[in-house]
């Protein structure tokens, strides 16, 4: 059984509203036109990569899937209508009836969006997976720098100079993977005393 516990010491934190504002604040705090037009400029060149290279693209896609192709896009915008129509239809029928039942209005959402519901959990277990791969992954090199096999500063530094020195052939593609995250955490984990190798 699922408990929900609330805790007794709470922090309050005041949130100024965006008049009181000033404009160096809203500045930190929004978008500028400039940096908006930098992510549709981003986001572009990622649906063109997606289009043109399919699953060989190499920049992030998740969220992006359904713009894949104009198919998968109309596709999926059926989906969601028959989803609607389905469920107002139900809504319709037991409004007639004098009824209403809320499992069936469910029943009916649940039939019309299983495409939707097993693409997501497909996507969920893929996004997992690869997150287990990227931890395992940076625990592996960060127990190769505290054994002083790797020398972290000359690591990073093969790598972002793309010099193809011993080091940065064997491990340039995996700490690109990783991430500088990963490896941080990790480092904070050291620091801490909490870091276990596996």
């Amino acid at each position: 059984m699922k408990k929900v516990q609330f805790s007794l010491e709470n922090e309050i934190f005041d949130v100024i509203s965006h008049v009181d504002m000033s404009d160096e604040e809203k500045f930190a705090a929004w978008l500028t036109d400039r940096e908006q037009k930098k992510l549709e400029h981003s986001l572009l060149k990622t649906i063109k990569s997606m289009r043109t290279n399919g699953s060989d693209c190499r920049r992030c896609i998740r969220g992006l899937e359904h713009l894949a192709s104009s198919e998968h896009s109309e596709q999926r915008e059926i989906i969601r209508e028959c989803n609607t129509v389905s469920v107002l239809r139900e809504q319709h029928r037991q409004k007639n009836l004098g009824i209403y039942d809320p499992d069936e209005i469910r029943k009916m959402s649940e039939a019309t969006s299983q495409w939707s519901k097993n693409t997501a959990l497909t996507l969920g277990r893929a996004d997992a997976s690869e997150a287990e791969t990227l931890l395992a992954d940076a625990r592996k090199v960060m127990k190769m720098i505290t054994q002083n096999r790797i020398p972290p500063s000359g690591l990073y530094r093969d790598i972002s100079t793309k010099k193809h020195s011993k080091h940065a052939n064997k491990y340039a593609s995996l700490l690109e993977r990783t991430q500088k995250m990963a490896t941080l955490s990790l480092q904070e984990e050291l620091s801490s005393g909490s870091y276990r190798s596996q």
